[in-house]
């Protein structure tokens, strides 16, 4: 058995978040042109604020052609398989693992799993930032597959 969830979910698809990086986009590199064409110095504040605004114009299109931008970033998932639970609940957090074979006990507490490995540390996975329904996929693996393995686990 095998459960795994992507946590980076795409984003619904939004006209108005194109049209506006769409804007963004003009406005900066109109911004630039202006300068230019005025025989201006173009001061380096300019070239950044034009390159800040650029890259948020192409931010927003992505996001309302419902990429999520995160996942340029990195990756958010749980994996729980027959070898190990993988979590990564963040772009900026690194994975964390944990074998099957050395985990003693799990015990599951309000929105968090206490589990308690052999050699008497434990690992504490938060499941406040999920919704209802995924926490009750997770409870549901994690006891099918501690039956499986032969893991004490306390609700």
């Amino acid at each position: 058995m095998e459960y795994a969830i992507d946590l980076l979910k795409n984003s619904k698809k939004s006209k108005p978040r194109i049209f506006f990086g769409l804007a963004m986009i003009v406005l900066s590199l109109l911004y630039i042109y202006l300068k230019i064409e005025d025989s201006e110095p173009v001061a380096i504040f300019a070239w950044i604020y034009s390159g800040v605004f650029l890259i948020s114009g192409l931010a927003n299109i992505l996001e309302g052609f419902g990429y999520s931008i995160d996942k340029v970033f990195g990756k958010a998932y749980i994996e729980i398989n027959d070898k190990e639970i993988k979590i990564k609940t963040d772009i900026f957090i690194r994975e964390e693992s944990i074998s099957w074979d050395n985990i003693d006990k799990i015990e599951y507490k309000t929105n968090k799993f206490l589990i308690t490995k052999k050699d008497s540390t434990v690992f504490t996975f938060y499941l406040s930032k999920f919704e209802y329904a995924v926490v009750q996929e997770i409870k549901n693996v994690v006891v099918k597959m501690s039956n499986n393995k032969g893991v004490k686990v306390r609700l």
